[in-house]
């Protein structure tokens, strides 16, 4: 008698508009308008979901707190959703997508997050290439990849900007756009409590042993 196949997951990409702000969304509507043939870019904040749980990564302002998270899908408040994207099926097992959950949690700490260089589009591509399903879009962090260009230059000819004397001229919210006022849902332990999953998941979806911490008062960046 053959082997049965694992069963295969599916994988979506939740892309989100940056904040609730009605700006963001007619720039992201303006420069990738969801019709449109070709897309420019905008400033967007996604997680990919697995399953039962969406996994994303934002800035975090210790080290004891991790930058990746669990959530229900689409469940993000602090940001407002455009569109989910099929990335395909995953081959992984549910071991070997903990296993990828448990290593992303340790290379994307969330006192490392960029908003041009390491950011939740960083995190999302780099998941999506490990479960071997299809890249993310080039244009969903295709500002970032500017802004990282056009900060090397500053930094070239100008020095460093953060300690330049007009920074303060850029409003943090480009920078980073930190929430913290909503609580997150009642979790489950897992590991060594390094990382949490919401209780209603639990029974659902696969366990992610020693991975993500969802706290009340958690700060999360867009990117």
């Amino acid at each position: 008698m053959a082997a049965s196949k694992p069963e295969l997951l599916p994988v979506y990409l939740n892309v989100y508009n940056v904040s609730n702000y009605e700006s963001v969304k007619v720039l992201n509507a303006v420069f990738a308008h969801l019709w449109a043939p070709v897309k420019f870019g905008g400033v967007f904040h996604v997680g990919v979901q697995i399953g039962d749980i969406e996994w994303s990564y934002g800035k975090t302002l210790t080290a004891s707190r991790p930058g990746v998270i669990g959530l229900p899908p689409l469940s993000d408040t602090k940001h407002s959703f455009r569109e989910s994207i099929f990335m395909g099926h995953t081959e992984k097992s549910l071991e070997a997508i903990n296993a990828i959950v448990r290593d992303l949690v340790e290379d994307f700490p969330g006192y490392q997050y960029d908003v041009f260089r390491k950011n939740c589009n960083h995190f999302a591509d780099s998941l999506c290439h490990r479960l071997q399903v299809s890249r993310m879009p080039e244009h969903i962090n295709r500002f970032a990849r500017i802004g990282a260009c056009a900060e090397n230059f500053v930094k070239d000819n100008f020095g460093d900007f953060k300690h330049s004397s007009w920074a303060h001229m850029v409003p943090s919210s480009l920078a980073s756009y930190v929430g913290g006022s909503e609580k997150a849902p009642a979790c489950e332990k897992y590991g060594h409590g390094r990382y949490m999953v919401p209780k209603k998941l639990v029974k659902k979806t696969f366990g992610v042993p020693g991975a993500v911490r969802v706290t009340a008062n958690m700060e999360v960046a867009p990117l």
